[in-house]
Formats: structure tokens, C-alpha cells, sequence
């Protein structure tokens, strides 16, 4: 076990601050322990800069539930957009805080862009 902030590394055998990116792991805070996935059951998702599994990503990324990281964009194949008020991917924008998903960025958006409007049914512009 390894003390104070530090995570055991089993690629190494080692305890560090900072789990490494080659390979690619990330410090669980439970468990003390630099792992490949962050734990779904723990609401927690692989962080780059930090190499940290988070509860919230970011500003400016969002969770992704299907690879359990901070992504900077949605993954389109997921049909997801990234919800700016939440910092995750949705699979439907949320109608508080009023937001709309924009197919063109996979964002939710406050406005439909350009000569678009927003769906109440769908939340889609």
C-alpha cells in the first residue's frame, strides 16, 4: 500500500504521484491504485491531464460513459452530445437548463444555430 497522495503502479512495482501514460493508466482514488479503466460502479472517468479518475471532467470535455474517459467531443457512432451544465455525454439534451443537441458540433446548445429551431419532442435542433 502505498501512502499519502501516491498510487501503486503494478507496471513498475512502484508507488508514484502521478500514474504514467505509457501504458496508459490512471490513478483510482478507492483503491490507491494506477488502473487501465476508471470503476463505472464508482462514477469515475479517466482524466488525461491529471491521469486522475474524476467524478466530473472538465470544463471543456465531457464524460463518456462508453469509454469511461473525458473526451473533448461526443463520440458520434454513441449518437451522444457533450452537455455543457452536466460535463457529460447525453444520449438527449436536457430541458433544464433549456438546451437543444446541435448534430453539426455534439454539443447542446442554449440556441439552435443558424435557420434551425428546437424540436420539444426530440431536444434535437
Amino acid at each position: 500500500m502505498c501512502s499519502g497522495n501516491q498510487f501503486a503502479d503494478n507496471s513498475t512495482g512502484n508507488c508514484t504521484q502521478t500514474c504514467p501514460a505509457y501504458p496508459d493508466m490512471f490513478g483510482q482514488m478507492s483503491i490507491k491504485t494506477c488502473v487501465y479503466n476508471c470503476n463505472p460502479a464508482e462514477n469515475t472517468w479517466a482524466e488525461n491531464i491529471t491521469r486522475l479518475c474524476v467524478e466530473q471532467c472538465p470544463a471543456s470535455s465531457f464524460a463518456d460513459n462508453y469509454t469511461q474517459r473525458c473526451v473533448a467531443k461526443c463520440p458520434l457512432s454513441q449518437k451522444t452530445y457533450g452537455d455543457f451544465s452536466t460535463h457529460r455525454c447525453v444520449l438527449r439534451c436536457p430541458s433544464y437548463p433549456s438546451l437543444w443537441a446541435d448534430n453539426q458540433t455534439q454539443t447542446c446548445v442554449q440556441v439552435c444555430p443558424g435557420y434551425t429551431y428546437g424540436a420539444p419532442v426530440t431536444r434535437v435542433c
